[in-house]
């Protein structure tokens, strides 16, 4: 199956509603009090499946999207109960710091993403560290961070052709990254935008006013930092396939042999 470029329709599209649907699932969950950890919960595997579907479009292969998508599924509940607690958020933090150096290093990575990435993880770290000193007992909030970096990579390895630990160690790399670009890009504009919002509802009495701004921001700072991600494994894709036989670049290795 060829691969399909990155077009609005439907990719794009796609892309920035998936973090919206999440939401309203997630927010729906909670208007009828379900427990914080079942909202975000459903919040991640909503996404994860959803862009388990998209990475395996990324390579042109809707067979991949049978096991990708319940893949996200199962890893975007599983990562709420696993980052609940900022021990394992710590590692993990430290983890993908040593990953986005690693990628650097090796040119997979440009370097404001990177560098901005391994500031923000750094001060995760240090962060979550500060956490496991203060905090008795596990609390949901913990998993946000690192839940969707997790989903990510989960979803990436499922997709390699060759089922060698190589090829899915390489492409659980290729989604940690494009996930991180996401967020990074996500963030530059979640900071400015959120001082906006947090003036608009100060002016706000509305309790239902205020809460439809904060949904609205989330909405539109989660959509764009899933777009990026996106963009960054349909642009992996497409120079691994401009370039096949001359290097390896950063892309999902599966995508550097299964034709050539």
């Amino acid at each position: 199956m060829s691969q399909p470029e990155y077009t609005w329709w439907p990719w794009r599209f796609l892309a920035l509603s998936v973090p919206v649907l999440a939401l309203g699932g997630a927010a729906l969950a909670a208007y009828e009090n379900h427990p914080k950890d079942e909202v975000l919960a459903i919040f991640f595997s909503v996404v994860a499946a959803a862009n388990g579907y998209l990475f395996a479009m990324a390579i042109g292969d809707f067979g991949r999207s049978i096991a990708a998508i319940p893949i996200g599924a199962v890893s975007g509940y599983a990562a709420v109960f696993i980052f609940n607690n900022p021990l394992p958020s710590a590692l993990f933090c430290a983890v993908l710091f040593f990953i986005v150096g690693y990628s650097m290093t090796e040119r997979m990575m440009k370097v404001l993403p990177g560098c901005l990435s391994m500031i923000v993880l750094a001060g995760a770290v240090f962060s979550f560290i500060g956490g496991t000193m203060t905090h008795a007992r596990s609390e949901p909030e913990f998993a946000v961070f690192c839940s969707y970096p997790f989903v990510c990579g989960c979803v990436a390895a499922s997709m390699p052709v060759e089922n060698e630990m190589g090829a899915i160690i390489d492409a659980w790399l290729a989604g940690i990254r494009a996930s991180l670009n996401g967020m990074i890009f996500g963030g530059l504009i979640a900071v400015p935008l959120g001082i906006v919002v947090a003036i608009v509802v100060d002016f706000s009495y509305s309790a239902t006013y205020q809460e439809c701004i904060v949904f609205g921001y989330l909405a539109v700072t989660l959509s764009l930092a899933n777009y990026f991600c996106v963009q960054n494994i349909f642009t992996a894709v497409h120079r691994a396939e401009r370039n096949r036989g001359v290097q390896v670049d950063e892309s999902l290795p599966e995508n550097e042999r299964s034709d050539g």
